[in-house]
């Protein structure tokens, strides 16, 4: 981990304090700022044509309490059945490696631990909660209905409504749901239609957000590229900072050589996963039945979602 001093001198005092005040008037510890801290310090090391200070504020705002550590049977259990390192809501990091050190080295733990815990910080820091009105709601699951069959060649049945008239349905009937989520949970008290990241999810799965760009899949994928960067400029590497979004981490990379990094890291941290999908078609010409590999788009056979660009 990046020591206070350090990031003072990579962040700016005046930023590092302001991020200290704001996690510290929600009773966050110490150690937790720490690990904010060295998140953002790495994240300016490796991107720096990003604004650190929106990046700060938009996970110091979201996030809610302090790290929070699972005990020995829950961390096990978590492993076990969930394969899950640690996760996030978009609002707090719950991590599982407990068992772990009783099992690794004490310098092997702690590699795989900041790295776990960037991984996890990441997508708070890259989740947006946005109030929308109805039009809004409209353009955006129009938007995504027709990336859908633009870029994947997907249609959804509109059981006999013309266009207009289903979205209009849609939009009436079930915008309770008036919060986009860009994060790896869906956090909304709604149970139907939800908006997430770029994709739609419906309720009978016609517009299911796995079928689209904007998946969890892609998104982790995503934050496993930028934190092998984050790791190496921390001085780690190697089987501790490998996850397991092998495949996502591989289109990640593919997608940012082919579009540019900066450019597929701001998509990735405003939440367009169309605008990355469209951008990348445009460069590369490829046709459906190709975009549909590189993305891994397809009906749900397992297989074919698992082959290689």
């Amino acid at each position: 981990m990046k020591t206070r001093q350090e990031c003072v001198r990579i962040l700016g005092g005046e930023l590092v304090s302001r991020v200290e005040g704001v996690l510290s008037a929600k009773e966050i510890n110490k150690a937790t700022i720490d690990r904010v801290l060295d998140y953002l310090a790495l994240h300016q090391l490796a991107f720096p044509y990003f604004d650190i200070d929106a990046l700060s504020m938009n996970l110091c705002n979201n996030l809610s309490e302090s790290i929070n550590f699972n005990g020995v049977v829950a961390s096990i259990k978590s492993l076990m059945f969930d394969n899950a390192y640690a996760y996030s809501n978009g609002k707090k990091v719950i991590v599982n490696t407990t068992a772990l050190k009783y099992l690794l080295p004490a310098e092997q733990f702690n590699v795989l631990l900041d790295s776990v815990i960037r991984h996890e910080l990441d997508h708070i820091a890259t989740t947006r909660n946005i109030k929308v009105d109805k039009e809004t709601y409209k353009k955006l699951i129009t938007r995504n209905i027709l990336a859908k069959k633009n870029l994947f060649g997907q249609t959804i049945n509109m059981h006999g409504d013309n266009f207009r008239d289903y979205v209009n349905k849609v939009a009436n009937k079930e915008f309770e749901v008036d919060v986009i989520v860009d994060g790896t949970k869906i956090r909304t008290n709604a149970d139907k239609l939800v908006l997430r990241r770029s994709g739609v999810r419906g309720t009978q799965g016609d517009l299911d957000v796995k079928r689209i760009m904007g998946s969890v899949s892609l998104n982790e994928g995503i934050t496993a590229y930028k934190m092998k960067k984050l790791d190496r400029l921390a001085g780690h590497g190697g089987i501790m900072c490998q996850t397991a979004y092998i495949l996502g981490e591989e289109i990640a990379g593919h997608i940012a050589r082919t579009i540019g990094e900066e450019e597929f890291i701001a998509r990735q941290i405003a939440g367009d996963f169309v605008g990355m999908a469209e951008r990348y078609k445009e460069i590369t010409g490829k046709s459906i039945k190709q975009m549909r590999r590189v993305f891994c788009v397809n009906g749900g056979n397992k297989s074919e979602n698992e082959a290689l660009i």
